[in-house]
């Protein structure tokens, strides 16, 4: 996904909504990666386009940079539903699911969405095919690595980690782990159900591949989980209904 297919949005325009090519039919799903960082005329432009709900959660990060990140995936959330909603940003209005998930509103339930952040980036992809689910990470050292792997992967998973080069381990760790939070923010549970509750088969090694989901010792039928790196040093994966074969990038 390095190379998005279009670069959509104005820096000098940011209070309309924003949209890519249409959502061409129930196969298609559009990945938007964000840049989170901008400059402090575009973040007041975003945070206008906020509830009032947003502005407060926004003042309680300590830390500047992470409000400003804030501001600018929650504004440009907006913005990009908008677009296809054929709507003003500031309209768009969000629930909560029984897990926590977001969602939009009832009456504008005409796509479905995800959203995931790390560091300077984040990915919101959108389609009306159905539940989706999209996780992001920053390929970061871990210092309790061996922990992680032994609390969050099966067995299988943990032999078949064991088969990649030792410089690839923490990337395919990252891997793993956006594959199945992938997966549980698809099905609106997220973390609530423990990792090791879905287990990834991954045999090779390409940086955009689909891999297959098992839960319970069975195959997953009914999605389809692609693992892809967004940008050099993040490891990204989106879990989409089964039918779903075209994925259209997109950058704002």
């Amino acid at each position: 996904m390095t190379n998005c297919k279009n670069k959509c949005c104005e820096e000098s325009d940011l209070s309309r909504g924003v949209s890519g090519e249409s959502l061409d039919g129930s196969n298609s799903v559009h990945i938007w990666r964000i840049c989170l960082d901008r400059d402090e005329s575009s973040i007041q432009k975003l945070q206008a386009l906020l509830s009032e709900g947003e502005r407060d959660r926004s003042l309680k990060y300590r830390f500047e940079v992470d409000r400003n990140r804030f501001i600018v995936r929650r504004g440009m959330l907006r913005r990009i539903l908008a677009g296809y909603l054929r709507n003003e940003p500031q309209s768009v209005q969000f629930r909560t699911e029984a897990f926590g998930k977001p969602c939009l509103a009832e009456s504008l339930r005409s796509v479905e969405f995800t959203a995931t952040h790390s560091q300077e980036m984040a990915l919101i992809a959108v389609t009306q095919a159905g539940a989706i689910g999209v996780d992001l990470e920053c390929v970061r050292p871990l210092s309790d690595l061996e922990m992680m792997i032994e609390s969050c992967l099966s067995p299988s998973e943990r032999v078949t980690l064991e088969t990649f080069p030792a410089t690839s381990r923490l990337e395919y760790f990252y891997r793993y782990w956006t594959c199945k939070e992938a997966y549980l923010k698809a099905i609106g549970v997220g973390l609530d159900r423990p990792l090791t509750s879905v287990e990834v088969l991954m045999i090779d090694s390409i940086s955009e591949h689909t891999v297959t989901l098992r839960v319970g010792g069975e195959e997953c039928p009914e999605f389809a989980v692609r693992t892809f790196v967004p940008s050099d040093g993040y490891v990204a994966a989106i879990v989409t209904p089964r039918a779903c074969s075209q994925h259209t990038p997109f950058e704002i």
